[in-house]
């Protein structure tokens, strides 16, 4: 099943609203391209390994 969701991937975003110094709020996104490169990279790997391999 983790193969199949690698093939389909094309990135990955992660969103977070913080607090502004005014009281509001904000929108901060990270993102990451799932170029080839980086799924033959992740494909010849355990699924279990993909999550520390992605962080900077």
């Amino acid at each position: 099943m983790a193969w199949a969701v690698l093939s389909l991937l094309q990135f990955i975003l992660v969103q977070v609203l913080v607090r502004t110094n005014d009281g509001g709020r904000k929108a901060v996104r990270e993102y990451i391209v799932i170029n080839d490169e980086l799924r033959d990279n992740l494909s010849g790997m355990p699924h279990a390994e993909w999550g520390i391999t992605l962080m900077p």
